[in-house]
C-alpha cells in the first residue's frame, strides 16, 4: 500500500512535467522561446538576474542602484523573488533556462500537493486522484499566466492549506495551517491576500452544523490567522504600505454594465469559461474573463454533484453553491473583484485569484466521487 502511494505521488509530480517537455520537443520550442514572452522578457528577467547577483554576494537585497538613482529592492524581492525555489538560478546562469526549470518544478508540485491532499482526505481510487491532480496542475490559469512564476507557490501550496483546514475542523490540528500559510505569505504576500479570504470562506462553508463548540472553533481559527499575520508582519506591513503608494491603472469595471441584459451576458460569459472552445474576449473592449477552465470533466462532475438526489448532500449543495456564487460575483462585479485583489486595481493579468475557483471545483468533484461508487470502478483500484 505504501509503495503504491509513493508511486502515485511520483507519477503525479512527473506526468505534467514530462507532458510539457514532450510538447516542447514536438513543437521544437526551446526553454528560451517559452520564457521569452511578455513581462518575463521585459521585466522579470532583470529581477532574476539581479537576484542572482545578490546570491553571489555582488549586490544588496535591501537597496538597488540599478534603477535610476536607486530604489528599494526589498519590496521587489518580496513580490517577485521570495520563492525558495528561486535558488535554482544560482545553479543555472541562463535566466530563461533557470526560470523554465522553476516553472516545471512548480507545476509538478501543484499536481503532487493535490494528489497528497486527495489521497489523505478522500477515499478515491488512484486513477481519479491522478486525473484530478493533473487537471489542477495544467488548468487554464497555469497555462495562461505561466510567466508569473511568483504566483505559482500559492497554487501548489493551497491544496495543502485546504487539507490543513479540513484537518483542523475534523481533528483540531492547527499547526499544519499555520506553517503552510506562513510559507505561502513569505513566498508571495500579494496573492496570499486572496488565499486568506478563500480560507475563511472555505472554513465557514465546511463547518458541520452539528459540531459542538462551533463558536470556539471559529474563534480559534481567527487566532490562528492572527498568529500567521504576526509572524509574517515583517513582510505584510511594509508591503501593504508600499502597495497603497503605488499608482494603479484602473481595472475592468463590470459595474458600468448597467442594463440587466449586460449583466446577464457578463455572468453567462463567466460560466462559459468552464468549457472548452470558449472565447476569452468579451464584447466590451474594457472587459476580460477569468481563466477557470481545468478540463471538461470537472464541470460535468460538479453538475452531477448538484443533480444527485441525496439527503446528505442537500445541505452541502446549498452551502457550496453560495461559495460558487461568490466566485462568480468576483469575476463579474468590480467591488468583489477588488476585495479579492487586495483592494488595489490590477493592470493586466486580471482575476489573479481565479485558480482558487478551479481548486474549489476540484474539491467538489472529490466530494462527489467519494460518495458515488459508480465512478470508483474496481478496475481502477486493481491496476492503480
Amino acid at each position: 500500500m505504501q509503495k503504491k502511494k509513493i508511486q502515485l505521488f511520483i507519477l503525479a509530480f512527473m506526468f505534467p512535467i514530462l507532458l510539457i517537455i514532450i510538447l516542447s520537443i514536438f513543437f521544437k520550442i526551446s526553454a528560451e522561446k517559452v520564457m521569452m514572452f511578455g513581462d518575463m522578457q521585459t521585466q522579470y528577467t532583470g529581477f532574476y538576474s539581479y537576484l542572482r547577483q545578490v546570491l553571489l554576494g555582488k549586490e544588496s537585497i535591501l537597496y538597488s542602484f540599478s534603477s535610476g538613482l536607486g530604489s528599494n529592492f526589498l519590496m521587489d524581492y518580496y513580490y517577485y523573488l521570495s520563492s525558495p525555489l528561486n535558488i535554482i538560478i544560482l545553479l543555472i546562469p541562463n535566466i530563461f533556462k533557470a526560470t523554465f526549470i522553476i516553472l516545471l518544478i512548480k507545476i509538478g508540485f501543484s499536481s503532487l500537493t493535490m494528489s497528497i491532499y486527495l489521497k489523505r482526505n478522500y477515499s478515491l481510487s488512484n486513477y481519479w486522484i491522478l486525473l484530478l491532480s493533473i487537471c489542477y496542475s495544467l488548468m487554464a490559469f497555469s497555462i495562461s499566466f505561466y510567466i508569473n512564476l511568483m504566483w505559482f507557490d500559492a497554487i501548489f501550496l493551497m491544496p495543502l492549506v485546504v487539507m490543513s483546514i479540513e484537518n483542523y475542523i475534523k481533528q483540531d490540528i492547527s499547526y499544519e495551517y499555520i506553517i503552510i500559510m506562513v510559507l505561502l505569505i513569505f513566498s508571495n504576500y500579494y496573492i496570499s491576500f486572496a488565499c486568506l479570504i478563500f480560507n475563511f470562506i472555505y472554513f465557514i462553508s465546511s463547518l458541520p452544523q452539528s459540531q459542538e463548540n462551533i463558536k470556539k472553533k471559529i474563534f480559534r481559527f481567527l487566532k490562528m490567522n492572527i498568529l500567521v499575520f504576526l509572524i509574517c508582519s515583517i513582510v505584510i506591513i511594509p508591503a501593504f504600505i508600499n502597495v497603497l503608494h503605488l499608482a494603479k491603472t484602473r481595472s475592468i469595471d463590470y459595474l458600468e454594465l448597467t442594463t440587466l441584459t449586460d449583466r446577464v451576458i457578463a455572468y453567462f460569459n463567466v460560466i462559459l469559461q468552464l468549457f472548452p472552445l470558449s472565447t476569452t474576449n468579451y464584447n466590451f473592449s474594457y472587459a476580460n474573463v477569468p481563466n477557470i477552465y481545468c478540463s471538461l470533466l470537472i464541470p460535468i462532475i460538479v453538475i452531477l454533484f448538484y443533480l444527485k438526489r441525496n439527503k446528505i448532500l442537500k445541505k452541502e449543495r446549498k452551502v457550496t453553491f453560495l461559495v460558487l456564487l461568490i466566485f462568480i460575483l468576483s469575476f463579474s462585479t468590480n467591488i468583489v473583484s477588488l476585495i479579492f485583489s487586495g483592494f488595489s486595481h490590477t493592470f493586466g493579468y486580471y482575476y489573479r485569484f481565479s485558480f482558487l475557483f478551479s481548486l474549489y471545483m476540484i474539491v467538489l468533484c472529490a466530494r462527489y466521487l467519494e460518495k458515488n461508487n459508480f465512478f470508483n470502478i474496481k478496475l481502477t483500484k486493481k491496476y492503480l
